[in-house]
Protein backbone atom coordinates (compact mmCIF):
# COMPACT_ATOMS: atom_id res chain seq x y z
CA UNK A 1 0.00 0.00 0.00
CA UNK A 2 1.50 3.28 -0.62
CA UNK A 3 1.98 5.97 1.97
CA UNK A 4 0.58 9.29 2.00
CA UNK A 5 2.92 11.87 1.93
CA UNK A 6 2.04 13.93 4.89
CA UNK A 7 4.86 16.15 5.35
CA UNK A 8 3.93 17.58 1.64
CA UNK A 9 0.46 17.84 2.61
CA UNK A 10 1.79 20.35 5.51
CA UNK A 11 4.09 22.23 3.38
CA UNK A 12 1.28 22.45 0.95
CA UNK A 13 -0.89 23.80 3.57
CA UNK A 14 2.01 26.38 4.58
CA UNK A 15 2.03 27.54 0.99
CA UNK A 16 -1.24 28.68 0.64
CA UNK A 17 -1.48 30.44 3.88
CA UNK A 18 1.86 31.91 2.54
CA UNK A 19 0.43 33.05 -0.92
CA UNK A 20 -2.51 35.10 1.40
CA UNK A 21 -0.16 36.61 3.58
CA UNK A 22 1.97 38.00 0.21
CA UNK A 23 -1.19 39.62 -0.68
CA UNK A 24 -2.48 40.97 2.81
CA UNK A 25 0.44 40.76 5.26
CA UNK A 26 0.69 39.67 8.57
CA UNK A 27 0.69 41.93 11.33
CA UNK A 28 3.43 44.15 12.71
CA UNK A 29 6.68 44.65 11.39
CA UNK A 30 6.71 40.43 11.20
CA UNK A 31 4.34 40.48 7.99
CA UNK A 32 6.75 42.78 6.26
CA UNK A 33 9.68 40.17 6.67
CA UNK A 34 7.77 37.28 6.01
CA UNK A 35 7.18 38.69 2.72
CA UNK A 36 10.73 36.88 1.86
CA UNK A 37 10.35 33.57 3.55
CA UNK A 38 6.57 33.57 1.80
CA UNK A 39 7.72 34.02 -1.60
CA UNK A 40 8.81 29.84 -1.70
CA UNK A 41 4.90 29.08 -1.94
CA UNK A 42 4.49 29.59 -5.71
CA UNK A 43 7.64 27.65 -6.94
CA UNK A 44 6.57 25.10 -4.44
CA UNK A 45 3.29 24.75 -5.65
CA UNK A 46 5.28 24.36 -9.55
CA UNK A 47 7.33 21.89 -8.02
CA UNK A 48 4.22 19.84 -6.60
CA UNK A 49 2.70 20.04 -9.93
CA UNK A 50 5.92 18.65 -11.75
CA UNK A 51 6.25 16.25 -9.52
CA UNK A 52 3.35 14.53 -9.84
CA UNK A 53 3.47 15.45 -13.35
CA UNK A 54 6.46 12.94 -13.86
CA UNK A 55 6.56 9.96 -16.17
CA UNK A 56 1.87 10.31 -16.73
CA UNK A 57 0.25 8.89 -19.77
CA UNK A 58 -0.86 11.38 -22.33
CA UNK A 59 -4.56 11.14 -21.39
CA UNK A 60 -3.63 11.89 -17.50
CA UNK A 61 -1.98 15.13 -18.87
CA UNK A 62 -4.98 15.81 -21.61
CA UNK A 63 -7.25 15.37 -18.04
CA UNK A 64 -5.45 17.71 -16.46
CA UNK A 65 -5.37 20.08 -18.58
CA UNK A 66 -8.76 20.03 -19.30
CA UNK A 67 -9.34 20.28 -15.27
CA UNK A 68 -7.08 23.22 -15.19
CA UNK A 69 -8.66 24.56 -18.19
CA UNK A 70 -12.09 24.80 -16.87
CA UNK A 71 -10.86 26.08 -13.40
CA UNK A 72 -9.57 29.05 -15.29
CA UNK A 73 -12.05 30.22 -17.28
CA UNK A 74 -14.33 29.65 -14.29
CA UNK A 75 -11.89 32.05 -12.06
CA UNK A 76 -11.37 34.47 -14.87
CA UNK A 77 -14.87 34.75 -15.15
CA UNK A 78 -15.47 35.18 -11.45
CA UNK A 79 -12.89 38.41 -11.47
CA UNK A 80 -14.39 39.98 -14.81
CA UNK A 81 -18.21 39.83 -13.14
CA UNK A 82 -16.51 41.23 -9.87
CA UNK A 83 -14.51 44.03 -11.87
CA UNK A 84 -17.41 44.38 -13.51
CA UNK A 85 -19.88 45.41 -11.19
CA UNK A 86 -17.17 47.12 -8.97
CA UNK A 87 -16.37 49.80 -12.51
CA UNK A 88 -20.37 49.93 -12.21
CA UNK A 89 -20.40 51.12 -8.83
CA UNK A 90 -17.57 53.41 -8.99
CA UNK A 91 -18.84 54.95 -12.26
CA UNK A 92 -15.34 54.04 -14.24
CA UNK A 93 -17.00 51.67 -16.52
CA UNK A 94 -16.75 54.24 -19.77
CA UNK A 95 -13.51 55.10 -19.16
CA UNK A 96 -11.83 51.90 -18.21
CA UNK A 97 -13.60 50.88 -21.61
CA UNK A 98 -12.41 53.29 -23.44
CA UNK A 99 -8.61 52.49 -22.52
CA UNK A 100 -8.40 48.93 -23.10
CA UNK A 101 -6.29 48.40 -26.12
CA UNK A 102 -4.30 45.41 -27.75
CA UNK A 103 -1.40 45.42 -25.62
CA UNK A 104 -3.55 44.49 -22.46
CA UNK A 105 -4.52 41.26 -24.17
CA UNK A 106 -0.90 40.74 -25.41
CA UNK A 107 0.16 41.08 -21.37
CA UNK A 108 -2.84 38.28 -20.84
CA UNK A 109 -2.01 36.02 -23.76
CA UNK A 110 1.87 36.38 -23.78
CA UNK A 111 2.98 37.01 -20.22
CA UNK A 112 -0.34 35.66 -18.16
CA UNK A 113 -1.25 39.03 -16.64
CA UNK A 114 -4.90 39.34 -16.37
CA UNK A 115 -4.58 42.48 -13.95
CA UNK A 116 -5.16 45.57 -16.58
CA UNK A 117 -8.12 43.73 -18.26
CA UNK A 118 -9.78 42.42 -15.23
CA UNK A 119 -8.87 44.25 -12.49
CA UNK A 120 -5.88 44.23 -9.73
CA UNK A 121 -8.37 41.46 -7.40
CA UNK A 122 -7.61 39.09 -10.94
CA UNK A 123 -3.83 39.13 -10.46
CA UNK A 124 -2.94 36.12 -8.91
CA UNK A 125 -5.10 34.10 -11.26
CA UNK A 126 -1.54 34.00 -13.48
CA UNK A 127 -0.89 31.11 -11.49
CA UNK A 128 -3.80 28.97 -13.22
CA UNK A 129 -2.52 30.48 -16.71
CA UNK A 130 0.94 29.58 -16.19
CA UNK A 131 0.26 25.95 -15.07
CA UNK A 132 -2.47 25.75 -18.39
CA UNK A 133 0.42 26.91 -20.39
CA UNK A 134 2.63 24.35 -18.83
CA UNK A 135 0.09 21.31 -19.65
CA UNK A 136 -0.05 22.82 -22.80
CA UNK A 137 3.53 22.24 -23.48
CA UNK A 138 3.52 19.00 -22.04
CA UNK A 139 1.08 17.59 -24.38
CA UNK A 140 2.05 18.87 -27.54
CA UNK A 141 5.65 17.38 -26.90
CA UNK A 142 4.85 14.78 -24.98
CA UNK A 143 7.14 12.36 -26.62
CA UNK A 144 10.38 14.67 -26.24
CA UNK A 145 9.12 16.70 -22.96
CA UNK A 146 11.16 15.08 -20.56
CA UNK A 147 14.39 15.34 -22.94
CA UNK A 148 13.54 18.79 -23.26
CA UNK A 149 13.10 19.43 -19.64
CA UNK A 150 16.55 18.74 -17.88
CA UNK A 151 18.25 20.76 -14.61
CA UNK A 152 20.27 22.51 -17.73
CA UNK A 153 17.14 23.94 -19.07
CA UNK A 154 15.57 25.38 -15.49
CA UNK A 155 18.78 26.81 -14.21
CA UNK A 156 19.40 28.55 -17.54
CA UNK A 157 15.02 29.62 -17.13
CA UNK A 158 16.04 30.96 -13.78
CA UNK A 159 19.20 32.69 -14.56
CA UNK A 160 17.26 34.68 -17.03
CA UNK A 161 14.73 35.54 -14.86
CA UNK A 162 16.73 36.92 -12.41
CA UNK A 163 18.09 39.14 -14.98
CA UNK A 164 14.88 39.89 -16.64
CA UNK A 165 14.18 40.92 -12.66
CA UNK A 166 17.02 42.65 -11.84
CA UNK A 167 17.55 44.55 -14.44
CA UNK A 168 13.74 45.49 -15.60
CA UNK A 169 11.05 47.31 -13.60
CA UNK A 170 7.45 45.40 -13.59
CA UNK A 171 7.08 41.69 -12.44
CA UNK A 172 5.12 41.42 -16.06
CA UNK A 173 8.12 39.70 -18.02
CA UNK A 174 9.63 37.38 -15.53
CA UNK A 175 6.15 36.87 -13.56
CA UNK A 176 4.93 34.06 -16.42
CA UNK A 177 4.94 30.60 -17.04
CA UNK A 178 8.27 30.41 -18.97
CA UNK A 179 10.46 32.70 -16.28
CA UNK A 180 8.64 31.45 -12.61
CA UNK A 181 6.54 28.61 -13.78
CA UNK A 182 8.37 26.62 -15.81
CA UNK A 183 11.68 25.89 -14.09
CA UNK A 184 10.06 24.99 -10.82
CA UNK A 185 7.29 22.53 -12.62
CA UNK A 186 10.82 20.82 -14.16
CA UNK A 187 12.48 20.75 -10.81
CA UNK A 188 9.67 18.58 -9.88
CA UNK A 189 10.12 16.38 -12.48
CA UNK A 190 14.06 16.11 -11.97
CA UNK A 191 13.02 15.85 -7.79
CA UNK A 192 10.67 12.95 -8.69
CA UNK A 193 13.12 11.06 -11.53
CA UNK A 194 16.02 11.15 -8.99
CA UNK A 195 13.47 9.98 -6.04
CA UNK A 196 15.30 6.85 -5.08
CA UNK A 197 18.70 8.54 -5.43
CA UNK A 198 17.26 11.67 -2.85
CA UNK A 199 15.82 8.95 -0.55
CA UNK A 200 19.29 6.90 -0.34
CA UNK A 201 21.56 10.37 -0.03
CA UNK A 202 23.23 10.21 3.25
CA UNK A 203 22.70 14.14 4.88
CA UNK A 204 24.47 14.38 7.95
CA UNK A 205 22.55 16.96 10.85
CA UNK A 206 25.56 19.00 10.53
CA UNK A 207 24.93 19.15 6.95
CA UNK A 208 21.04 19.74 7.70
CA UNK A 209 21.78 22.49 10.14
CA UNK A 210 24.39 24.38 7.27
CA UNK A 211 21.55 24.39 4.97
CA UNK A 212 18.73 25.72 7.22
CA UNK A 213 20.84 28.37 8.85
CA UNK A 214 22.40 29.38 5.42
CA UNK A 215 18.89 29.99 4.02
CA UNK A 216 17.67 31.72 7.09
CA UNK A 217 21.08 34.25 6.61
CA UNK A 218 20.41 34.80 2.68
CA UNK A 219 17.04 35.84 3.79
CA UNK A 220 18.09 38.25 6.49
CA UNK A 221 20.85 39.87 4.10
CA UNK A 222 17.95 39.74 1.14
CA UNK A 223 15.63 41.79 3.77
CA UNK A 224 18.51 44.16 5.18
CA UNK A 225 19.50 44.86 1.56
CA UNK A 226 17.09 43.99 -1.20
CA UNK A 227 13.87 44.85 0.47
CA UNK A 228 10.73 43.19 0.06
CA UNK A 229 9.71 44.20 -3.54
CA UNK A 230 10.93 41.40 -5.61
CA UNK A 231 9.15 38.92 -6.25
CA UNK A 232 11.84 36.18 -6.58
CA UNK A 233 14.70 36.14 -4.38
CA UNK A 234 18.01 33.52 -4.50
CA UNK A 235 16.59 32.53 -1.45
CA UNK A 236 13.60 31.60 -3.26
CA UNK A 237 14.95 29.02 -5.18
CA UNK A 238 16.71 27.37 -2.13
CA UNK A 239 14.06 27.43 0.56
CA UNK A 240 11.67 26.07 -2.06
CA UNK A 241 13.69 23.66 -2.91
CA UNK A 242 14.90 22.64 0.35
CA UNK A 243 11.54 22.47 1.40
CA UNK A 244 10.42 20.48 -1.04
CA UNK A 245 13.50 17.59 -0.67
CA UNK A 246 12.86 17.64 3.04
CA UNK A 247 9.33 16.84 2.42
CA UNK A 248 10.27 13.97 -0.33
CA UNK A 249 12.83 12.45 2.49
CA UNK A 250 10.95 13.22 5.28
CA UNK A 251 7.37 11.95 4.32
CA UNK A 252 5.98 11.09 7.68
CA UNK A 253 7.09 13.30 9.67
CA UNK A 254 4.65 15.92 9.72
CA UNK A 255 0.83 14.43 10.26
CA UNK A 256 -1.55 17.29 11.11
CA UNK A 257 -4.92 16.20 10.24
CA UNK A 258 -6.61 19.70 9.37
CA UNK A 259 -3.33 20.80 7.42
CA UNK A 260 -3.65 17.33 5.13
CA UNK A 261 -7.29 18.34 4.57
CA UNK A 262 -6.64 21.96 3.84
CA UNK A 263 -3.81 20.33 1.00
CA UNK A 264 -6.24 17.89 -0.22
CA UNK A 265 -9.07 19.75 -0.32
CA UNK A 266 -8.79 23.06 -0.43
CA UNK A 267 -5.26 24.57 -0.90
CA UNK A 268 -6.35 25.41 -4.92
CA UNK A 269 -10.12 27.23 -3.67
CA UNK A 270 -8.21 29.05 -0.87
CA UNK A 271 -5.02 30.42 -3.67
CA UNK A 272 -8.39 31.45 -6.26
CA UNK A 273 -10.77 33.01 -3.94
CA UNK A 274 -8.62 35.04 -1.15
CA UNK A 275 -8.02 37.98 -3.51
CA UNK A 276 -11.72 38.53 -3.67
CA UNK A 277 -12.14 38.06 -0.02
CA UNK A 278 -9.55 40.54 0.71
CA UNK A 279 -11.22 43.32 -1.84
CA UNK A 280 -14.08 43.13 0.16
CA UNK A 281 -12.53 43.36 3.20
CA UNK A 282 -10.48 46.27 2.52
CA UNK A 283 -13.50 47.96 0.58
CA UNK A 284 -15.36 47.80 3.96
CA UNK A 285 -13.22 47.50 6.65
CA UNK A 286 -11.90 50.44 9.17
CA UNK A 287 -8.38 50.90 9.28
CA UNK A 288 -8.23 50.00 12.82
CA UNK A 289 -6.89 47.57 14.76
CA UNK A 290 -8.80 44.68 13.61
CA UNK A 291 -7.89 45.27 10.49
CA UNK A 292 -4.38 44.86 11.18
CA UNK A 293 -5.33 41.40 12.03
CA UNK A 294 -7.18 40.78 8.73
CA UNK A 295 -4.75 38.33 7.57
CA UNK A 296 -6.05 35.81 9.92
CA UNK A 297 -10.00 36.43 8.94
CA UNK A 298 -9.12 36.41 5.47
CA UNK A 299 -7.55 33.49 5.43
CA UNK A 300 -10.97 31.71 8.07
CA UNK A 301 -13.28 33.21 5.20
CA UNK A 302 -11.39 31.42 2.43
CA UNK A 303 -10.94 28.34 3.80
CA UNK A 304 -14.82 28.20 4.91
CA UNK A 305 -16.11 29.44 1.10
CA UNK A 306 -13.84 26.91 -0.03
CA UNK A 307 -15.47 24.14 1.94
CA UNK A 308 -18.51 25.47 0.51
CA UNK A 309 -17.11 25.08 -3.10
CA UNK A 310 -15.88 22.13 -2.35
CA UNK A 311 -19.22 20.61 -1.55
CA UNK A 312 -21.47 22.90 -4.11
CA UNK A 313 -19.72 23.84 -6.98
CA UNK A 314 -16.87 21.50 -7.72
CA UNK A 315 -18.94 18.14 -8.26
CA UNK A 316 -20.85 20.89 -11.27
CA UNK A 317 -17.45 21.35 -12.90
CA UNK A 318 -15.89 18.33 -12.42
CA UNK A 319 -18.80 16.40 -14.11
CA UNK A 320 -18.26 18.89 -17.17
CA UNK A 321 -15.36 16.68 -17.44
CA UNK A 322 -15.31 13.23 -19.20
CA UNK A 323 -13.96 10.54 -17.65
CA UNK A 324 -10.11 10.43 -17.06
Amino acid sequence: MKTENTTLHAFKALACFSIVSLHFLLPGQFGVFYQIVARFAVPFFMMLSGYFSFNISRDKVKYRLKQMLLLTAASLLFYTIVHFVNLVLTRELTEKMASIDLSDFADFFLFNSPRDLIGSAATPTWYLLAISYIYTLYLIFYKHFHRLTSFGVSLFLLVLAFCIEFNISGTLYYRNFLFMGLPFFILGMQFAKHRDRILAYDLSSVRKWAIGLGIAGLILLEYCFMGTEYDLYPSTLLSSSAIFLYAVRNGTNIDIPILNNIAKKYATMIYIIHPFIIFIFRSIMPRNTIYSFGFFIIFLLSYLLSIAFQKTIRPRLISALPAQ
